[in-house]
């Protein structure tokens, strides 16, 4: 993958609306939830790793693909039954990826489910874990079967995922996924602070701005 495989938070929030406008499209959004792209936008995206991408099997991948239409709920079970044929997910990775495939799919209470937990038996914090959280319930629509919870319940939840996978990536993930930002540990209070300036100036919450960007770039992908 290359370099500009990458999403930035930094620049990408002030190139927000033009970015969306032009069709955000980032190279391999998702799944250890890390997948990055050239266009710059807040989606502190979870790009794919390269390391990651390269444990999933290529149809996985290739479902993932942001150059591909969502996908729908059968060519999702058509993806995870012929994952199973050599032998299914088998990681915290691995999950993420499904819930990814779910999410895509609009399939929001699918997607909660198989998602491993924030912290694994060691206790060490999955912040990708927490990211696709985060786009799950930030992305969800307003209303709809099998969405859990209220749209307010949603933003809330979401937006406290996002902000605990900000502050608990360590520095080679943060370099990974935001290349534009140094690795440091007030790389996540910039980000805070650029998501309450365009808050601000809409004259709404950090987590509404949160939402509102996550729907557009779910939107701008379809």
């Amino acid at each position: 993958m290359r370099k500009a495989h990458r999403e930035a938070p930094g620049r990408c929030l002030q190139g927000a609306s033009s970015v969306l406008a032009a069709g955000a499209w980032i190279a391999l959004q998702l799944l250890s939830p890390d997948v990055g792209g050239t266009a710059r936008s807040l989606d502190a995206a979870f790009p794919i790793r390269i390391t990651a991408v390269d444990t999933l099997p290529r149809h996985v991948r290739s479902a993932l693909s942001l150059y591909r239409d969502h996908p729908d709920v059968r060519e999702v079970r058509d993806v995870l039954t012929k994952w199973e044929l050599t032998g299914g997910p088998a990681s915290a990775t691995d999950s993420v990826a499904v819930a990814a495939l779910w999410r895509r799919a609009g399939q929001v209470r699918s997607a909660l489910a198989v998602l491993p937990a924030s912290r694994n038996s060691s206790g060490q914090a999955r912040p990708r874990v927490d990211l696709e959280r985060a786009r799950i319930l930030l992305q969800a629509p307003v209303s709809g079967p099998g969405i859990p919870g209220s749209f307010e319940e949603r933003r809330a939840r979401g937006g406290e995922a996002f902000w605990t996978a900000c502050e608990t990536m360590d520095p080679a993930t943060r370099r990974a996924l935001w290349e534009d930002l140094s690795p440091g540990s007030a790389a996540c209070d910039r980000v805070r602070r650029f998501v309450d300036e365009r808050a601000l100036r809409m004259a709404i919450s950090a987590e509404e701005r949160l939402q509102i960007h996550y729907r557009r770039l779910h939107e701008a992908r379809h």
